[in-house]
């Protein structure tokens, strides 16, 4: 599938692109790419990351331990379906089908546009856990919810974002996907 990065320039879809950075020397980031790596998992992309990149992310293995697995980032609908408005979860079919199928999305931060300008919005933590579903094709979207702190500025909708402790119980259905935008770091990116 060919994707126009035009398309995803100025649109209105929230989270339309992330980054994920291998080059960090952080004790996490080490890890991960380590176990990717010992998992003949590398097919997947780094950098800024767009729709449609075969994507690294978590998943649950059982006994509260996560895994890696390399994914899609969107279902192609009539175009690419590439997030999910927490509000609708139990609303629409496509969506209900795919609700026992969790995974993280790992980050280091996300983009955003306003006006044609471009937002890097990251945390102090260099990684950001976007909470996400997948379905049987290994195709998955980011779980998004209404803006409600500094992102407001930006974008009226933000990624479900969690840390750490927050992820792992997405990850085994003990917390409901829910926005905390607060903390975030908003950077015009400079061309």
């Amino acid at each position: 599938m060919v994707l126009h990065t035009a398309f995803f320039l100025y649109n209105k879809s929230m989270c339309g692109r992330y980054e994920l950075s291998p080059f960090l020397k952080d004790r996490i980031t080490k890890q991960i790419f380590e176990k990717a790596k010992e998992e003949d998992l590398l097919d997947y992309a780094t950098g800024e990351v767009f729709p449609g990149s075969k994507c690294l992310v978590l998943i649950p293995k059982g006994k509260g331990k996560i895994g890696l697995s390399v994914k899609s980032w969107g279902i192609p609908l009539k175009s690419l379906l590439i997030n999910a408005r927490i509000e609708s979860l139990e609303e629409k079919p496509l969506y209900r089908s795919m609700k026992k199928n969790r995974c993280i999305v790992i980050a280091n931060g996300f983009y955003e546009w306003k006006d044609k300008v471009k937002y890097h919005i990251s945390k102090e933590d260099p990684h950001l856990y976007l909470a996400a579903l997948y379905n049987d094709k290994d195709e998955f979207v980011i779980l998004t919810g209404p803006a409600e702190d500094s992102m407001r500025d930006i974008h009226e909708r933000t990624p479900v974002i969690f840390d750490r402790t927050g992820m792992l119980e997405y990850l085994y259905f003990q917390k409901d996907p829910a926005v905390n935008d607060r903390g975030l770091i908003i950077n015009k990116v400079e061309n």
